[in-house]
């Protein structure tokens, strides 16, 4: 029974079942693994890519809302500071000021510029101011109340000593400095 006929045809059935599998191997499921795996590599990079722009989009909805802060600050800074030309504005508003509270002044006005940058660039201003201890307050109430900051340095009052005795108050003499940024250009 060596070469049965049955077992010849049962070997070539296998040989063939085994042929068909390994065509339909090589043909179909190869490639179609080859293309999942590949597909699985787009997805995952198209995954990454995405949560890439999610955060580029994040980090710029963030940057909006810090832009318009920023925005705001520096229009503040842009109110505060004062235009180059504006000098004369500037000391008749301080000069008025005085005017009003009863205030006799001395002031001095010196423009310093020690560069490009923003805060290089400001006037330096030194008052010497004779008055009543009340019209002092208001004065300094009214100079917080321009529309620019003025910078107080060395507020100093000096009560001078009266020769005769009277029932009037005596006058008091205010002295500081101060500066305020100027625009630069």
């Amino acid at each position: 029974m060596p070469g049965s006929p049955i077992k010849k045809k049962l070997i070539v059935v296998v040989l063939i079942v085994l042929i068909t599998l390994l065509v339909i191997s090589i043909c179909i499921i190869y490639p179609a693994t080859k293309k999942i795996s590949g597909l699985k590599q787009n997805i995952e990079n198209i995954q990454v890519e995405l949560e890439q722009k999610y955060l580029n989009s994040q980090k710029l909805r963030r940057t909006m809302r810090e832009l318009a802060e920023i925005s705001d600050k520096v229009k503040m800074f842009e109110q505060v500071m004062v235009k180059p030309g504006d000098e004369l504005k500037i000391i008749t508003e301080l000069e008025n000021l005085a005017t009003k509270n009863n205030i006799n002044q001395a002031l001095n006005v010196a423009f310093n510029d020690k560069g490009k940058a923003p805060l290089n660039k400001f006037y330096q201003l030194s008052f010497i101011n004779n008055g009543l201890f009340e019209d002092h307050i208001k004065y300094l109430q009214d100079l917080e109340n321009l529309p620019y900051y003025v910078i107080i340095k060395n507020i100093k009052f000096e009560k001078r000593k009266s020769s005769a005795v009277s029932t009037q108050k005596d006058p008091i003499t205010l002295t500081f400095s101060a500066i305020i940024y100027a625009e630069t250009e």
